[in-house]
C-alpha cells in the first residue's frame, strides 16, 4: 500500500473510531460545581464519588455509588462506569470490589464502599462479603 494510501486508511480508522466514543476513563469532578445526575444534590466531595459515560450522552456525575447503582445507568450496556475507590484511585465498576459498611457516612447514606481487591472489600463489609456491581445494583435497586 503507498504512503498516501496508508495515511487514509489510519485517518479513517481514527475517525470511526473516536466518533461518539465515551471518553476513555474518569472526567474530573469540578467540586461546589456539578450536581449529581441522580439526587441533584451538590457533590462537594469526590471521596464517595462515581460517573457514567454513555455513548452520545455528558457525563453523569453521582456523589454516591449507590445513587450510581440505583440510577438507568447502572446497567447501561453502552456506559463506561467508574468508581472512587476507598484508596483515592478510580476503578471502573467491573474491577472493583464493593462492601456494604455499618458505619461509613456516604452523601445519601447507601454506606457503599469501593476497593480494589476482595479482601479490602470483605473486611470491610457489615457481613463479611465482597461484592460485585451485579450485586450492589440488585440490593440498592431492592432497598
Amino acid at each position: 500500500m503507498s504512503r498516501p494510501h496508508v495515511v487514509t486508511a489510519l485517518s479513517v480508522m481514527w475517525l470511526l473510531t473516536s466518533c461518539g466514543a465515551a471518553p476513555p476513563g474518569p472526567e474530573q469532578i469540578l467540586l461546589d460545581r456539578v450536581n449529581c445526575a441522580r439526587c441533584t444534590m451538590l457533590i462537594s466531595s469526590d471521596a464517595h464519588a462515581a460517573q457514567s459515560q454513555a455513548h452520545g450522552r455528558a457525563t453523569r456525575f453521582f456523589d454516591d455509588i449507590g445513587c450510581l447503582a440505583a440510577d438507568a445507568d447502572a446497567s447501561a450496556n453502552d456506559a463506561n462506569r467508574y468508581v472512587k475507590l476507598v484508596s483515592g484511585a478510580w476503578s471502573t465498576v467491573d474491577s472493583a470490589w464493593f462492601a456494604r459498611s455499618a458505619t461509613a457516612s456516604t452523601p445519601m447514606d447507601y454506606g457503599i464502599l469501593a476497593f480494589a481487591s476482595a479482601d479490602e472489600a470483605r473486611a470491610a463489609d457489615r457481613d463479611g462479603k465482597a461484592h460485585e456491581w451485579p450485586s450492589i445494583v440488585a440490593l440498592v435497586r431492592a432497598r
